[in-house]
């Protein structure tokens, strides 16, 4: 198995077992808005990044 793959199944594991630990603890909704937050943040920097390299 290739390190890049195994380094994204332990990422998809943690952010599974974050998520579910979420809903057990009934805070899905703020875990979403966390992730949500994060993940645009990290688009925006991505297109800015590629604009700037063309």
């Amino acid at each position: 198995m290739r390190l890049i793959t195994m380094h994204n199944l332990h990422c998809y594991l943690e952010f599974m077992r974050e998520m579910r630990k979420s809903i057990e603890e009934g805070r899905f909704a703020e875990f979403r808005a966390e992730f949500h937050a994060g993940y645009s943040v990290i688009s925006e920097e991505h297109a800015l990044n590629v604009k700037e390299n063309n």
